[in-house]
């Protein structure tokens, strides 16, 4: 059964993420050791250079929103120009950054296709 955006993956994210306050209410937030390691490791980042170096195929999952995003699409384009072997596959419905979260069997099937036809090639 589809849940849209609410299922048992996401919940485990938001339960991470959020914190009930003294009045009742909650609050949603990046924990600060979580914020600092990600900007840590993305922060110097240049993807221009990094897919340069890889040598072997790469599995991309824009989300839809953002295959929509022109300025990310053109991105993509060009982070795939660099690559000598990949596939981009889009999930309907996804949304940037919780795309394993909405649709974590989907997601999985995808790769696992991915896979076997570099098992195939290869």
């Amino acid at each position: 059964m589809r849940q849209g955006l609410w299922n048992d993956h996401f919940r485990e994210y938001l339960e991470s993420c959020a914190e009930v306050l003294a009045d009742g209410g909650i609050e949603h937030f990046y924990k600060n050791h979580v914020r600092t390691e990600y900007i840590q490791k993305y922060w110097d980042i240049r993807f221009e250079e990094y897919y340069q170096q890889i040598t072997c195929p790469v599995l991309f999952l824009p989300s839809e929103e953002e295959s929509k995003n022109p300025k990310i699409r053109h991105s993509l384009n060009y982070f795939v120009s660099l690559l000598d072997e990949y596939e981009v596959y889009q999930i309907e419905g996804s949304i940037h950054a919780y795309v394993w979260m909405q649709h974590p069997i989907e997601s999985a099937g995808v790769v696992k296709v991915f896979l076997e036809q570099l098992q195939i090639k290869g």
